[in-house]
């Protein structure tokens, strides 16, 4: 393919061209062939490129009529991808940022623009900012997250669908989007609000819904009453639905976030879940009975650093105590009665957590061969590396006679605690003064482990006077634990 002036560069390879030979008056033939596609395969000069022909052309003469398309490496791929009403949604090149694409109905690989409803269009974003696209997510409208705001595209008539002559952009809010994908959620769209550039990592969290007394979108800061529990930025997150809703994220530097989402209940609680390694990625996909998180998690372990491909097991272990897994990197023996259990070649070196047949067994290190020697043969045992889980409410408020009691010295003397299905714990007003949990009593049989605890426990804390009357509940060894209420009796003192 020729040109008369210096048109192409070698960037143009990979291109593709629309060329057009109109009919003239006095032209007699009749066809729809009256322009065709080329594909540039080749680079000579700037006046000449070796061609493919896509689609048939009406003739091979030379003609003003020609239109370079958008995606080469000359002008940049889409950023931005998304499928919404039968159509494939292209947006964000080099040379286009705030430009979007969309195919014909029905057909993701044809763009080929018109003005029928089912053709294709472009639409490029106006406004007195450069609106880079970072992301796409097709709702009941097309939503377009930028690193200036958060746009809706919509047919101005709504009696008619959204057609290359029936398009409008409306920007919803002005926060702008991190690189991070959204998640689509179809009613709502969560993104991470960028925090200077779009490429670093975002620390605010957002929840864009329609809200009807508005007639718009509006992004809710979710991060609001947790702003610390996001520094450093969100790397990767996604959603779990079964079984309870829950957000998980990656944090930049490795520690794992969730927030369990319940918006028709206005719940938006975060959580930290720290552990011995780096989460780097996470992805949910469906179990067998549950939602799976599953998780790229970087460990050193005996001075060697590999990444692990991790899920996490189904929160409901069953009836079974010695099905319980609360441990990180581990696996599962189940099968004949036995004192060595091999396999744990992935934990060479490091120190782990064991529960034989329901009941804990002192840590061991994992010997050179992968295995561990118990001194009692078990039939199902739990091995992995040790996880702490903390609960610590905030500063109690439980009044005075003058008042509040925030900002006043107070003694809790004695704490309740509801408890559900629970081994064991630790519990006092700060880590080095814990009081062991105890819930074996003296109807449980000797020579099998403690069942699980379910009920009120009581005991004495081991506290003195202090202005935050603070509590601590820690598990730390492989049993599960799960608080229903906290009671505490406490006093107050107005002076």
């Amino acid at each position: 393919m020729y040109s008369t002036s210096a048109l192409f560069e070698a960037g143009h390879v990979g291109s593709h061209w629309r060329i057009r030979h109109p009919f003239t008056a006095n032209d007699s033939t009749v066809g729809p062939n009256t322009e065709g596609w080329v594909k540039v395969i080749g680079y000579t000069s700037s006046t000449q490129v070796t061609v493919s022909i896509e689609s048939e052309l009406r003739d091979y003469v030379l003609t003003p009529y020609f239109s370079e398309g958008a995606f080469s490496a000359k002008r940049g791929y889409p950023a931005a991808i998304a499928l919404h009403k039968e159509c494939m949604w292209l947006a964000n090149t080099v040379d286009y940022p705030q430009t979007l694409w969309r195919s014909r109905v029905g057909s993701y690989e044809d763009f080929s623009p018109g003005t029928d409803a089912d053709d294709g269009f472009s639409y490029t974003l106006s406004s007195e900012k450069v609106n880079a696209i970072t992301w796409i997510a097709p709702v009941t409208h097309l939503i377009v997250g930028t690193n200036n705001g958060e746009w809706t595209i919509e047919p101005p008539d709504s009696n008619k669908p959204l057609s290359p002559t029936n398009v409008e952009a409306n920007q919803q809010s002005a926060y702008g989007c991190a690189d991070t994908p959204p998640i689509n959620l179809r009613n709502v769209v969560l993104f991470m609000q960028r925090l200077g550039l779009p490429q670093n990592y975002g620390e605010v969290a957002r929840e864009l819904s329609y809200h009807y007394d508005l007639d718009g979108y509006v992004a809710r800061n979710l991060t609001l009453l947790a702003e610390h529990i996001t520094k450093g930025g969100v790397v990767d997150w996604a959603y779990m639905s079964s079984p309870f809703p829950i957000v998980w994220a990656a944090r930049a530097d490795g520690t794992l976030l969730g927030m369990t989402y319940e918006k028709d209940q206005e719940v938006y609680a975060w959580h930290r879940h720290p552990m011995a390694g780096a989460v780097e990625s996470v992805a949910v996909i469906p179990g067998a009975y549950q939602d799976e998180l599953w998780m790229v998690v970087r460990r050193t372990i005996n001075g060697v650093t590999k990444r692990f491909v991790e899920f996490l097991t189904e929160f409901d272990w069953g009836s079974d105590q010695e099905d319980c897994f609360f441990v990180d990197c581990g696996l599962t023996y189940d099968g004949g009665p036995a004192t060595t259990i091999s396999g744990l070649d992935h934990l060479v070196g490091a120190t782990v957590q064991i529960l034989a047949d329901g009941a804990l067994v002192p840590d061991q290190v994992v010997a050179a061969g992968g295995s561990i020697t118990l001194e009692t043969a078990a039939s199902v045992v739990q091995v992995g590396l040790q996880f702490i889980s903390d609960l610590e409410p905030m500063d109690l408020e439980a009044g005075a006679m003058e008042g509040t009691a925030q900002g006043k010295k107070k003694r809790i003397h004695e704490v309740g605690i509801k408890l559900y299905q629970t081994g064991c714990g630790l519990v006092g007003p700060d880590a080095d003064r814990l009081d062991e949990i105890i819930t074996r009593n003296m109807n449980d049989p000797l020579g099998s482990p403690p069942p699980l605890f379910t009920g009120d426990y009581e005991l004495a804390f081991p506290g003195g006077y202090s202005t935050a009357g603070r509590i601590l509940i820690r598990q730390d060894k492989p049993l599960p634990m799960t608080v229903l209420c906290l009671m505490p009796r406490l006093d107050t003192m107005d002076r």
